[in-house]
């Protein structure tokens, strides 16, 4: 606790942001602040000191082989992605220093971005209309979650609101992909073949340290945010559902503990599959779909799941026609190989900041 007081103290002074509870609303700080039209409210946005690109993002990141990223330890958190094709994760320990991964797949651009101060991480798609563009860290936060902007058209985004919030393409939503927050573990086991963002970015930072300092454990906040919810640890990471205004959280606590669990659940009327694991560190989530007008029905796979602790397979899931998925919700054998389940707009992070984005954030109850 001492270590994030000193913390907190330092980044009060630098960022100009006062931690105590708020009496009145924020008002925006001086640095830079964009003009124009804002569908946010203007007066939480803050200047989170550092300034415009004072965070760098990664333009041309680099990757290594698993063998070759030795700065890992089997625990360590990464936010994957795969297309099917080419498979990549972004370590945490990279991330924390620099939150935006402007990427490519399959001649795809996509953007890996990652907020520290709320834990949360998104891929979206870097092409608009006709144009591409690479996304940059503004400085910027509402509600302690950080505002991307794009470079071309110097837009600022929210991450947590999952759209344009000013400049010339305010209201536009990106195309998301399906990211997975898992261990560097459990990853491996899903896609043996992965690359990893390498160390050598460019820029001198120390990534075995976490900047933060305690920040990820203790109830404080660095910036408060609007309507905190006191149901769950201020920092507890949970899976949240976003659709339109509604928020659901799914607690690793609901699967089991040493095994993978399956719930099916409704998410404001759409019938929904969530996959996940304590000891494995993952909680994914999809649509369900109907295969000769029936919902599909999931279960365990049968046969050796585990080995040594450890997941054998990326196949989750089987269904009542013999269908097996895996964890990119695609059907990999059986009757139906090749058809795939719809992501959700699911969003591993810290629990405090979706009562802040979201008129209604339930939790899900076993």
């Amino acid at each position: 606790m001492k270590k994030f007081s000193i913390l907190l103290l330092v980044l009060v002074i630098f960022y100009g942001s006062s931690c105590s509870e708020e009496k009145d609303e924020p008002k925006a700080r001086t640095g830079y602040i964009a003009e124009g039209e804002w569908s946010i409210p203007f007066t939480r946005i803050l200047d989170g000191g550092p300034g415009k690109d004072g965070i760098p993002a990664l333009d041309e990141p680099n990757f290594i082989t698993p063998s070759e990223a030795t700065y890992l330890e089997d625990h360590e958190l990464v936010i994957g992605y795969s297309d099917g094709q080419e498979t990549k994760a972004y370590s945490h320990l990279v991330m924390n220093w620099h939150e935006i991964a402007n990427d490519w797949y399959n001649k795809e651009p996509i953007a890996v971005i990652y907020c520290p101060l709320t834990g949360t991480a998104t891929g979206w798609h870097r092409k608009f209309g006709d144009l591409i563009t690479t996304f940059g860290v503004s400085g910027l936060l509402y509600n302690a979650n950080v505002i991307p902007y794009d470079r071309n058209s110097e837009s600022n985004w929210s991450q947590l609101t999952l759209e344009c919030v000013n400049g010339e393409l305010i209201g536009t939503k990106p195309t998301m992909v399906q990211l997975i927050e898992t261990s560097w573990s459990t990853w491996q086991t899903f896609f043996p073949n992965t690359v990893v963002l390498s160390t050598e970015t460019g820029h001198a930072r120390n990534y075995a340290a976490y900047p933060y300092g305690d920040y990820r454990s203790v109830d404080g906040l660095i910036f408060q945010v609007k309507d905190p919810d006191d149901r769950l640890h201020t920092k507890e990471r949970v899976h949240t559902v976003i659709r339109e205004d509604y928020a659901k959280a799914y607690r690793f606590g609901s699967f089991p503990k040493d095994e993978v669990g399956i719930i099916s659940d409704e998410v404001e009327g759409q019938n929904t599959v969530i996959i996940g694991s304590q000891i494995q560190n993952f909680i994914i989530s999809f649509y369900n779909i109907k295969i000769n007008d029936e919902w599909l029905t999931f279960s365990l796979p049968e046969g050796e799941l585990y080995k040594e602790g450890k997941l054998t397979s990326a196949v989750l899931m089987t269904d009542q026609f013999g269908n097996e998925w895996n964890v990119l919700g695609m059907a990999v054998s059986g009757p139906d190989s090749g058809t795939e389940l719809t992501p959700t707009n699911g969003i591993i992070g810290y629990w405090f900041p979706w009562s802040s984005f979201y008129t209604t954030v339930d939790i899900y109850e076993p």
